[in-house]
């Protein structure tokens, strides 16, 4: 027993010296953490993967002469995330930066999502262009929330913006992105800018022995038809990447020792509050995993004696309270004419007091 407790100590010693490491080379400190890595370079095993069929985005008629084009995407998987999105692209409209340079604001749908009508009108008037998108299948089982996840690969395949940055529908964003998007046209040959995920994982992925690993919630990206076709033969590629997290984990795996990594700043957990304190610097608030702010689970923990209103999800409340006022909008609204069996019962309008 005392060797088990001193072998159990030495374990213990080695991951919490990880965590530190991890800590200050991928910390919050500037806004962007310029380091190396010689990991693995995964990409070599493009070339061995057969070429599957191309999905392709349908109705995409965004075509202009400009050469250097932005956009600002977000995914709609379900009626679920509508009231996500609309705050999400209410975020976006509010924020001054959106005044000085216009940006396209793109909602991929998946092409047989079926999206009442109402929700389509609210989407648009927030100022999302809403691009249907075919979808494709993980090569495996998936946690079902999880299922759509690669529907993000489409946005590589949209050259005709020269920089996108992609955003998952539960975040908003609360001060200036200007930054990256800056960066990336100074430094034509950085690819992917993201957030280094912060927290330990439980076990190493101990095939590629990645030190850096990004949250995809939020990415500031190139597109590129190579990295399209690439990512989307490699993603039927059994093996190549874990399902566990399947999407982020396809897109570490590919960009092992490629992307650059980004403040905190820029794709904040909001359950995260141990790892940063200065909210007033915070660009954009990822509201990642579940419960969700709006979902009838997270207002049962509040009754349990859970923490009622952390910060993070007051701030999301506030903006959900000052959009509903603005557009005049009621709960049948945010429903639509012909609700999910899961929009209805995770949905809460009553919490906010409207």
């Amino acid at each position: 027993m005392k060797f088990y407790n001193s072998k159990l100590r030495r374990r213990s010693f080695v991951a919490l010296s990880l965590c530190t490491t991890l800590w200050i080379l991928f910390g919050y400190n500037g806004v962007f953490l310029n380091y190396n890595r010689n990991e693995i370079n995964c990409t070599a095993m493009i070339s061995v993967v057969p070429p599957i069929q191309l999905p392709s985005i349908t109705k995409f008629d965004l075509e202009s002469n400009e050469t250097d084009r932005e956009a600002l995407v977000t995914l709609i998987t379900g009626d679920t995330y509508v009231a996500a999105a609309l705050v999400l692209g209410y975020t976006l409209k509010k924020h001054e930066s959106m005044k000085s340079r216009q940006r396209d604001m793109i909602a991929l749908m998946k092409h047989d999502l079926v999206l009442s009508k109402q929700h389509r009108r609210m989407l648009e008037e927030v100022g999302w262009k809403l691009i249907e998108a075919t979808t494709f299948s993980f090569p495996g089982t998936v946690i079902p929330r999880l299922i759509d996840g690669l529907l993000k690969l489409h946005v590589w395949s949209m050259t005709q913006y020269a920089r996108i940055a992609v955003l998952d529908a539960d975040a908003i964003v609360t001060g200036s992105i200007e930054e990256p998007f800056k960066f990336m046209r100074s430094n034509m040959d950085i690819p992917l800018l993201a957030v280094n995920y912060l927290f330990c994982p439980k076990v190493l992925e101990k095939k590629t022995y990645m030190t850096a690993y990004f949250n995809a919630g939020v990415l500031f990206l190139r597109p590129n038809i190579e990295h399209y076709e690439a990512l989307i033969n490699l993603s039927s590629k059994q093996g190549y990447y874990h399902l566990k997290f399947p999407q982020q984990n396809l897109l570490n795996t590919y960009f092992l020792g490629k992307w650059l990594g980004l403040s905190v700043i820029y794709n904040y957990v909001h359950r995260n509050a141990a790892w940063f304190t200065d909210m007033d610097s915070i660009r954009i608030v990822h509201y990642a995993g579940t419960p969700k702010p709006w979902d009838q689970a997270h207002t049962s923990q509040v009754k349990s004696g859970g923490d009622l209103w952390p910060e993070g999800d007051l701030i999301w409340q506030k903006f959900f309270v000052n959009m509903t006022r603005e557009y005049e909008w009621k709960k049948h609204h945010y429903l639509g004419e012909n609700p999910s069996k899961e929009l209805e019962q995770s949905f809460d309008f009553e919490r906010f007091n409207l």
